[in-house]
């Protein structure tokens, strides 16, 4: 029953003490100037990628709502999409 005991409070005391990193880690290979560099490359890579598409797909609407206009923009816009 002791021992018991003295897991259970070894264990509270392990949830409280601050977290050591381990090789290979999360924030370790955050700590990485490349993959920090890699992420960024990522996420602006993907955020250049929505950007073109809803503004392709806005210019695409907008053209299509004013039947004043010429469609031929309309094909080649689609075109523009499909190609990216």
């Amino acid at each position: 029953m002791a021992t018991t005991q003295l897991n259970h409070a070894t264990s509270a005391t392990d949830a409280m003490a601050p977290a050591v990193e381990r090789p290979g880690s999360y924030w370790q290979l955050l700590r990485n100037g490349g993959f920090t560099a890699f992420l960024w490359t990522q996420f602006l890579g993907a955020f250049n990628d929505n950007l073109y598409k809803i503004t392709v797909s806005l210019l695409t609407v907008m053209l299509i709502a004013d039947p004043q206009k010429n469609t031929d923009y309309l094909s080649a816009a689609g075109f523009l999409f499909v190609l990216r």
